[in-house]
């Protein structure tokens, strides 16, 4: 095959990770009020490019902050594509082609939202050896392809895949980092495996940066499209779009592959990979804490879990709104490529219909938390009025009982020198009879009372 090759191309591969965190402590989390000047201790200054440029454009992503993070020497990443296993199709060594100087991660956090997401950078220089890491492969190292490669250098697939060590050191500082804030910045006590990295998560954008010499660049494109097509795990449509420009767009399931006409162009198109992925990602752990939520109530549906629960339901709802703006504000900082790139790519998520979809569950979540609150409040403050009312009827027979000794004990002259009872009953006799059936006849009213109020609520 004749070698597809650019001169002076170069290839950068990004991968976005998310940090994903048990329930029980999202919920936790989310209702813990933010000290943002302590907060903000943690912020670092180095911020990824495509980053930096596009909080200044549109003042888009104002609200992502980089923690710091403990350095790792890129050795531990030379070290690890000397072992056999990073070996594109299980032959090739990857470690003469990196551009070590330009290996970066950062861990993000998005202020408004609460998350965390991890970003790797790991440049790749195309030289004229490139043939043999551009194959397919074959269905014996099936996986081992370059982006495979490059991707199990930072995802772990399953529990019983170990990363390497650059991969492995960069997370644990990060999940460190993140459990050390959450613990003296929020005052949560958990254990460490409810902030974790989740198995299969972390998608890889592959772009290519274009030399002065673009001889070879319709090959190369050719062998990256077929490369990103085989590396999924099932066959994909053809996604690939050709922008007016020129620019090679290939949005797909796992893998994604750009091929540029600028070399300025990663600040162009970086940030619409990382909202695709953020959305999607922050959209399906939302999802599962109002699904949850949800559950719970329904299966415990009562004032006081309504009264408990208030807290999370505020937040979820603020932050369900907010990703609404987020995503306009995103959408109007791209400009053109709203049209040319994100309305043709976003069938392919429907991260639109998903956040119509989350506004509507948002809305119809409001409106039956609001009836089911008036509904238990109305049934309490009838149990409330029965309550009171028989307390009332007790304290009412006791009066009669009160009433019915003292009548018992006044003698004949006690009651002829009270001219008001004299006037009302006529004898001692009279005064004692009346009392005698008194409690009987409250007794019916009561009855009489009862049953009505009981009739009127079932009609």
């Amino acid at each position: 095959m004749e070698k597809p090759i650019c001169k002076d191309c170069r290839m950068t591969f990004y991968n976005v990770q998310p940090v994903v965190m048990d329930l029980s402590l999202l919920k936790a989390f989310l209702t813990t009020p933010t000290h943002f000047k302590r907060l903000s201790e943690h912020f670092s200054d180095r911020i990824p490019s495509w980053l930096e440029d596009f909080q200044v454009t549109g003042n888009a992503y104002k609200a992502l902050k980089t923690i710091s993070l403990d350095s790792t020497p890129t050795t531990l990443l030379e070290s690890d594509l000397g072992e056999t296993r990073f070996h594109v199709n299980g032959k090739h060594p990857l470690s003469d082609h990196i551009d070590y100087e330009g290996v970066e991660h950062a861990l993000i956090y998005d202020v408004n939202t609460m998350y965390f997401i991890l970003v790797f950078k790991i440049p790749v220089r195309i030289s004229d050896n490139m043939n043999a890491l551009l194959e397919t492969g074959t269905s014996s190292n099936e996986g081992k392809d370059l982006y495979n490669t490059i991707r199990n250098l930072m995802v772990k697939e399953h529990d019983g895949m170990t990363l390497g060590k650059w991969g492995e050191t960069i997370r644990t500082h990060a999940l460190d980092k993140i459990r050390l804030m959450m613990r003296n910045l929020f005052s949560l006590k958990f254990d460490d495996d409810k902030v974790r990295f989740k198995n299969n998560t972390g998608n890889i954008t592959n772009i290519v940066h274009p030399g002065a010499d673009k001889t070879g660049m319709d090959k190369l494109k050719a062998a990256l499209f077929s490369l990103n097509q085989h590396a999924e795990r099932r066959d994909y449509a053809d996604n690939a779009l050709t922008l007016s420009d020129g620019t090679y767009y290939d949005f797909n399931g796992r893998f994604h592959t750009i091929v540029m006409t600028r070399p300025s162009d990663d600040k162009r198109f970086m940030p619409i990979q990382f909202h695709m992925q953020y959305m999607w990602i922050y959209l399906m752990e939302l999802y599962d804490l109002m699904d949850a939520l949800n559950q719970e109530i329904m299966a415990n549906c009562r004032i006081r879990t309504l009264n408990t629960q208030n807290s999370l339901i505020d937040s979820i709802i603020q932050k369900a709104q907010y990703l609404h703006i987020f995503h306009e504000n995103f959408k109007r900082a791209i400009e053109a490529d709203n049209k040319n790139i994100y309305n043709i790519i976003n069938p392919y998520w429907n991260i639109d219909s998903f956040l119509s979809g989350m506004g509507d569950y948002v809305d119809n979540f409001k409106d039956y938390l609001s009836r089911k609150h008036t509904k238990l409040t109305t049934r309490n403050n009838n149990k409330q009025r029965n309550i009171l009312f028989f307390i009332s009827m007790v304290q009412l027979v006791s009066l009669l009982g009160v009433w019915s000794a003292y009548v018992s004990l006044l003698d004949e002259a006690a009651f002829e020198s009270s001219t008001i009872l004299l006037e009302i009953f006529g004898t001692k006799d009279a005064l004692m009879t009346f009392n005698l059936f008194l409690p009987f006849m409250i007794l019916t009213v009561v009855a009489v009372l009862s049953t009505y109020g009981f009739l009127s609520r079932k009609e």
